[in-house]
């Protein structure tokens, strides 16, 4: 967002798109450009010049960046999702179906010309086609800029080459090549080791949960080097990963998680589980937590989240909010995100509850994750992988507190508890077997590039 605020106040004759899968994200993105751009230029930007764009777009919706440039084409048919499905294939997930549209553009080679700056947000979300896409709609010199968030996901760690997204040439030298600097000294790519949105103990936990460290049956999915782990922004101050089994001491600098509230030990604990007996009891436990969050601790009802992690809980939404509603007090309201426009997430004065994947790219100063129990549940339909991404996505979505709670009894309510130990101590710290790389259903350094991505690419709803 800043960057797109200074370019803008910087070259306000410039054709600048700001793109991004999330439509939800809309309200957010542009509130934050706003706010740098009046910074810049005491002023409102010129929507007409810096545009915002989903990825897809279509005629009843939002504007997005596949829909806009197919309208400017002589002959190229725009194809929405439902189209999309029909050409592509009815069980194709949304990244792939707006990868295979955006590759079709390209083949009519209509793509026109439209913008002298394209930033690209959520990048993890988009396969390579859309990049492709979006830099044959560039003027030269073709200024195209995009943003990794690896808390979007805990799939892989490593950037998608720029061969793989772009190809070579007949030579075999890249088309777009990253290494190196531009003019002025100017790094082509960057590694951001801080991380700002939550603090440093739940970033901990979430890494730790997520991969699966601390399972007795071993990790789902690990970073296997220190320079690796490094990327990340933590410390090993302990153990070698070559060897197998051999305990590994991991930790994070506070400078690399600059939060405001770690100045503060009454804001603590940022992080905690708990687990009922039944369901009901687990929603009640939360609906009395988040009575308190507004009546006792000064929380606006938007600045608290409720994600339903658990699949059952996902397929009947309404019955665990219908519960929260009449577990709490009748001025407390609950937006049920399902239920309202896909762009918008948050809503003045409700709490937002929300499944999992339209909680991804969103955040609030409280987050209650309901149904861990799901990260176990072998009959879900969803590999271990997911699950346990789903949960640090879940996690990462505070700016301030989250609270896990669970249904009954389980492997991972006791992974927790024990993970939450060591990132709560004193001194917060990982300590975890040096995993086997062959043993993992995740190695997430296959192919190392100098940055840290994700691929966890869920359906939209």
């Amino acid at each position: 967002a800043m960057k797109a605020a200074r370019m803008h106040a910087k070259h306000p004759e410039w054709d600048i798109a700001v793109t991004f899968m999330t439509k939800s994200l809309y309200p957010q993105i542009q509130s934050l450009i706003s706010r740098f751009y009046w910074h810049f230029a005491e002023e409102e930007p010129n929507w007409n010049k810096l545009r915002l764009l989903h990825g897809w777009g279509g005629h009843t919706v939002l504007d997005g960046m596949y829909y806009v440039l197919s309208q400017n084409t002589q002959t190229h048919e725009f194809l929405n999702v439902g189209d999309a499905r029909a050409r592509f294939g009815r069980f194709e997930k949304t990244p792939d179906l707006l990868d295979s549209c955006c590759g079709s553009l390209i083949e009519s080679g209509e793509v026109p010309t439209m913008f002298d700056a394209v930033l690209i947000d959520e990048a993890q979300d988009f396969l390579p086609n859309f990049f492709k896409m979006c830099r044959e709609a560039l003027r030269e010199p073709k200024r195209l800029v995009w943003a990794y968030d690896e808390a979007q996901s805990l799939n892989s760690l490593t950037a998608p080459r720029s061969e793989n997204i772009f190809g070579t040439n007949d030579d075999g030298e890249l088309l777009v090549d990253l290494s190196g600097s531009y003019e002025g000294g100017i790094q082509k790519s960057q590694i951001m080791r801080k991380a700002y949105r939550s603090p440093r103990e739940v970033l901990m936990a979430a890494h730790y949960f997520g991969m699966g460290l601390k399972r007795e049956q071993g990790a789902v999915q690990a970073i296997t080097t220190k320079p690796g782990w490094e990327n990340l922004g933590y410390e090993v101050v302990d153990g070698d990963f070559r060897r197998t089994g051999e305990d590994i001491r991991i930790r994070r600098p506070e400078e690399n998680s600059p939060h405001p509230l770690s100045e503060h030990e009454e804001a603590r604990p940022f992080v905690r589980f708990s687990a009922a007996e039944t369901k009901r009891e687990e929603i009640e436990l939360i609906a009395e937590s988040i009575s308190q969050d507004i009546t006792a601790h000064g929380l606006d009802p938007e600045q608290i989240m409720v994600i339903l992690l658990d699949r059952e809980t996902q397929e009947n939404a309404d019955e665990p909010t219908d519960r929260l509603d009449e577990a709490t007090a009748d001025d407390i309201v609950f937006n049920r995100v399902w239920d309202g426009e896909s762009s918008v997430f948050a809503v003045d004065d409700e709490v937002t509850v929300t499944r999992i994947n339209r909680a991804k790219g969103n955040e609030a100063a409280m987050v209650y994750i309901s149904g861990l129990e799901h990260v176990d549940n072998v009959s879900s339909g969803q590999s271990l992988v997911r699950r346990r991404n789903q949960a640090f996505v879940a996690m990462t979505r505070t700016r301030g507190w989250c609270h896990v709670t669970g249904t009954g009894s389980c492997d991972a309510f006791d992974e927790m508890r024990s993970v939450l130990d060591g990132v709560t101590a004193d001194e917060p710290e990982m300590v975890f077997p040096a995993p086997d790389p062959q043993s993992l259903e995740n190695e997430m350094e296959a192919e190392p590039e100098p940055t840290t991505l994700t691929d966890f690419l869920p359906e939209e709803e």
